[in-house]
């Protein structure tokens, strides 16, 4: 039997001593407190939203048909409505209004159909996380079932933990509503798909796969089982050379130092990477080139002559995001083409594209100078954006870059049509201006090095300018006309 460590304070008194007890009680209070204030926050939140809903619901059913909004679909008219109400909240909050869109119509559900949800909310019995659950189920179950189900998950919710009742929810859902949950199983199948977030800075990223269960698991099993299979292979080969069993073979021996979690995520990789699916080896394409992934990475000529330095700009995939800079260097050595992106020195702003392939155009250069719909909040590619004429072109407004930002369909057609004003104020800085008069400011990226004037520098244009006899030129008068 090991003694216990005499540094280590079995003394438990102390954790139980009046003070501490005294001090745990105060916390726990503000930890309930702080979080029924949250709820009881959430619950007006959602109440808010739902009049926002119904404001558009009003407004929709109040509209007129003209030439502008020829709609007769009052499901269109209210879409509108909708999304306009939602740009003006999120202007105000900083979020985007697809998000609030979708939240207010998740905040009538609740309000009109699942009243008692929201009084739990309110009460503290419940928060978000349970709301959330109960969204994502009935989204799926036809709403002659909703009432029953409600009930039952409430009353289950208000004495489990949001995943146990997420599971719960799940059950009951498939046992309330069989048929129905077979048919969504279908359906959801036919939605497979995989996607990429690429957002997580350090040049890395996350893949999702929205995959059957029974693949998915099998897929997670598999790479577990073989990543444990390699690491106890590195480990038993590292025990020989500790043990002196490799004579003379250890000077070239490296450990394996990566986690398990690591080895999986690598052989994740090396199998998508570097194997033929046997799907592709059975179809009309055996035998034929693999098929390649296409990114863009821009790699600075700046940092490509003085080395990657602390204030040197980063090697960008797709224009956004920093990756590596070694592996840019390698993967742009044997690209098959290349672009070259000019940007002013002073502002940083790109001024043109000079394409090798394709040839450079105007699209091209607002679809690299803005990147993304110039909408607040909107993320949606420059690629897959309409370029919008600030000016309309029918009222005379030119086809220029100074003229011209990527807005996406939604945002375009909203501008245009539901009473937002846009104005443009240089260098492809843009003003939104939202239909209670609120303004809100969206800027290009700046790319490019930006050369700015040192102390030494301005000194020595100014002993220039005063080299002579006479005196300084005095400053020119703001209210003088330029000299050109």
């Amino acid at each position: 039997m090991t003694a216990p460590d005499s540094d280590f304070n079995t003394d438990v008194s102390s954790e139980f001593s009046p003070a501490s007890i005294a001090r745990m009680r105060s916390l726990r209070t503000k930890f309930v407190a702080s979080s029924l204030m949250v709820s009881k926050g959430e619950a007006d939140k959602m109440r808010v939203l739902s009049e926002v809903y119904q404001l558009a619901e009003e407004r929709a059913a109040s509209m007129p048909r003209s030439s502008t909004m020829p709609y007769a679909d009052r499901d269109k008219r209210f879409a509108w409505q909708l999304r306009s109400l939602a740009g003006e909240l999120g202007v105000a909050v900083r979020d985007s209004d697809v998000v609030l869109r979708n939240r207010c119509y998740e905040a009538n559900t609740i309000v009109s159909s699942f009243p008692e949800w929201l009084k739990a909310l309110e009460r503290g019995d419940i928060d978000l996380r349970y709301i959330r659950t109960l969204l994502k189920i009935v989204q799926t179950m036809p709403e002659k079932y909703w009432a029953d189900f409600g009930a039952q998950l409430l009353e289950y919710a208000s004495k489990n933990t949001s995943g146990k009742t997420t599971r719960y929810a799940e059950e009951l859902a498939a046992t309330l509503a069989a048929e129905n949950y077979e048919e969504c199983v279908e359906t959801a199948r036919e939605a497979r798909y995989v996607s990429i977030m690429t957002s997580t800075g350090a040049g890395m990223a996350t893949l999702f796969a929205y995959l059957p269960v029974e693949q998915a698991v099998a897929i997670d099993d598999l790479l577990t089982k073989q990543a444990r299979i390699l690491r106890d292979e590195y480990q038993r080969e590292a025990a020989v050379v500790e043990n002196g069993l490799r004579v003379g073979k250890t000077g070239d021996f490296q450990p394996d130092q990566r986690t398990t979690a690591q080895i999986k995520a690598d052989i994740f990789a090396d199998t998508l990477l570097s194997a033929t699916p046997e799907s592709i080896l059975n179809s009309s394409t055996e035998g034929a080139a693999r098929v390649t992934a296409t990114v863009n990475i821009t790699v600075p000529v700046m940092s490509l002559l003085s080395g990657r330095v602390d204030g040197s700009e980063p090697a960008l995939l797709n224009g956004e995001l920093p990756m590596s800079f070694e592996e840019a260097k390698q993967l742009t050595a044997t690209a098959p083409s290349l672009q070259r992106i000019l940007t002013d020195p002073i502002t940083g702003y790109t001024l043109c594209v000079d394409n090798y392939l394709p040839p450079r155009d105007l699209r091209h250069f607002l679809q690299v100078r803005d990147a993304t719909c110039r909408f607040p909040g909107c993320s949606r590619p420059a690629e897959r954006s309409d370029l919008d004429h600030t000016i309309p072109y029918s009222e005379g407004g030119p086809t220029s870059s100074e003229n011209l930002a990527a807005l996406c369909r939604p945002h375009h057609v909203q501008k245009h049509q539901r009473g937002w004003g846009l104005s443009q104020l240089g260098e492809g800085v843009l003003e939104f201006t939202t239909p209670l008069g609120h303004e809100a400011v969206t800027e290009p990226r700046r790319r490019g090095p930006i050369f700015k004037p040192t102390v030494d520098a301005m000194a020595g244009c100014d002993a220039q300018r005063n080299s002579g006899s006479g005196p300084a030129e005095a400053p020119p008068n703001e209210d003088d006309d330029p000299p050109f």
